[in-house]
C-alpha cells in the first residue's frame, strides 16, 4: 500500500517542517528601532530638578608657554554662563621641559543637568603667551550606563599663519569678545523597552562641533591675557531612541502555526497529484497487476467496473453477475447515457442490477405458481378418475 507510506512519509516531514516554521519566526531578530525629534515638553518621566540627569562633560585643555616664569594656575575657567551645567570642577597639571618651557593641562568636569537649554558657556582666560591650545571634550555615552562607553571629540587651534612672520597675529580675544568653540547639543533619551519586565530608560547629550572662531591681532593683548570661550547651544527638540519588539510572543507563535497550516495544505496538494503520477505510472506498466488501492482509484474516479466495488453482506468482495444467472447488465455507462439521454450514468447502472434482481424473484414466483397449478391439475385428474370408478360400481 504505497499511498500509505506515501502518508506516513508526510506525517514523519512534518516536525521538520514544523521546526522550519519556528526558525523562520523565531530565528529573526524580532528588534524594532525608533528614532524620532520630539519637543521636551511631551515627554513623559523627565525630572528637570535633576542636576546630573543628562551625565557629564568633560573638557580637557594643553597648551604651553616657552617660558617657566608663568603659572599654570593663571589659567582661570568661569562657569557663571553655564547655568545648564552643575557642580563644575576643573584641576590643572603642569609639566616644566628643562627649565625652557612649561607645558599645563587643565581637566574641567562638570554634570548636564535636567534642566539644561539655550546657551551655555565656559569662559577660560589663559596668559597671552600661551597661543597653541589643544582640546578634548569627553561626553557620557547616552545610550548606556557603561562609564567606559562615552564620545569623544578633540581638535587644536592657534593663531592663523601668516608669510611673513614678523607680522603674524596672535589671539587677543576679550571677555567681551572672546575666540569661541562652538558646539551644538542634543539632548539624547534611550528606552530600552524590549524585555517589558525590565524597562531601561538612558539619558544624556550628543554634540556636534560647529568650529571655532578666532579674535586675532598682530597688535596683542592690553591686560597681558586672551580669553577663550567654549559655547554649546542646546535644540529645543530632545532625540529619543527606542528599543522594542518588532512582534508580540504570541502572534509569532500565531505566526508559526499559520506557516505549518499552509506548509501541510502544500503538502497535501503535492501529495494528492504525486498519488496520480504514481497511479498513471502502475496503469501505464503494470496493467494486469495493479496494487488494490490503484484499482479502486481508478474505479471510483472513473466510475467503470462496478462490480470491483460492490461487497456482500461478509464484507467479502464479491460479484453480483456471477451469483445471478441469466441477468443482463449493461456494463458500459457511456452506452446507457446514449440510450436515455440521462448523464449520471453511474445511478442508471445501479437501478438496472436493481430491477434486474426484481424480475429474477418474480421468474421464481412464476415457476412457483405454475408447478403448483400441475400439481392442481394432476390432483384434479385423479379426483376425476376416482368419481368415475364410484359412478360405474
Amino acid at each position: 500500500m504505497y499511498d500509505s507510506r506515501l502518508g506516513a512519509a508526510f506525517t514523519i516531514a512534518l516536525p521538520f517542517v514544523l521546526g522550519i516554521a519556528a526558525v523562520q519566526t523565531f530565528g529573526t531578530r524580532n528588534l524594532l528601532v525608533t528614532k524620532t525629534l520630539v519637543p521636551f515638553i511631551t515627554l513623559e518621566n523627565i525630572n528637570t530638578n535633576n542636576t546630573v540627569l543628562y551625565k557629564s562633560l568633560n573638557i580637557t585643555l594643553e597648551t604651553y608657554a616657552p617660558s617657566t616664569d608663568f603659572d599654570c594656575n593663571q589659567i582661570l575657567p568661569s562657569f557663571s554662563l553655564a547655568q545648564g551645567l552643575t557642580e563644575c570642577s576643573y584641576q590643572s597639571y603642569p609639566t616644566k621641559f628643562e627649565q625652557s618651557a612649561i607645558f599645563c593641562q587643565v581637566s574641567m568636569h562638570c554634570f548636564v543637568s535636567g534642566g539644561v537649554r539655550g546657551r551655555n558657556t565656559i569662559d577660560i582666560q589663559f596668559p597671552a603667551i600661551m597661543q597653541k591650545i589643544k582640546w578634548s571634550v569627553i561626553t557620557s555615552s547616552w545610550e548606556s550606563s557603561d562609564p567606559s562607553k562615552s564620545s569623544v571629540m578633540h581638535s587644536s587651534f592657534g593663531p592663523s599663519i601668516a608669510k611673513n612672520e614678523s607680522s603674524s597675529p596672535s589671539l587677543v580675544g576679550t571677555k567681551t569678545k572672546p575666540t569661541t568653540v562652538s558646539f551644538g547639543v542634543v539632548r539624547s533619551r534611550f528606552e530600552d523597552r524590549f524585555d517589558t519586565n525590565k524597562e531601561i530608560t538612558e539619558h544624556g547629550i550628543q554634540l556636534s562641533y560647529l568650529g571655532v572662531s578666532k579674535n586675532e591681532d598682530k597688535i596683542g593683548t592690553a591686560d597681558e591675557s586672551h580669553h577663550v570661550s567654549f559655547i554649546f547651544d542646546v535644540e529645543e527638540s530632545v532625540f529619543v531612541k527606542t528599543h522594542q519588539q518588532r512582534v508580540e510572543t504570541l502572534t509569532r507563535v500565531a505566526t508559526m502555526f499559520a506557516l505549518l497550516l499552509s506548509a501541510i495544505s502544500g503538502m497535501r496538494f503535492f501529495k494528492t497529484y504525486l498519488e496520480l503520477i504514481i497511479d498513471t505510472i502502475c496503469l501505464r506498466c503494470y496493467p494486469k497487476n495493479l496494487p488494490n488501492d490503484v484499482r479502486d482509484r481508478k474505479d471510483v474516479l472513473e466510475e467503470r467496473n462496478l462490480k470491483h466495488v460492490v461487497h456482500n453482506r461478509t464484507g467479502h468482495r464479491g460479484s453480483i453477475i456471477q451469483s445471478v444467472p441469466n441477468m443482463k447488465v449493461v456494463k458500459n455507462n457511456k452506452e446507457i447515457a446514449e440510450v436515455e439521454g440521462n448523464e449520471n450514468a453511474g445511478d442508471i447502472e445501479l437501478a438496472n442490477i436493481e430491477l434486474a434482481t426484481g424480475d429474477l424473484k418474480y421468474k421464481k414466483l412464476e415457476m412457483q405458481i405454475q408447478q403448483q397449478s400441475e400439481e392442481l391439475k394432476v390432483m384434479r385428474k385423479q379426483i376425476e378418475e376416482l368419481l368415475t370408478r364410484d359412478i360405474v360400481i
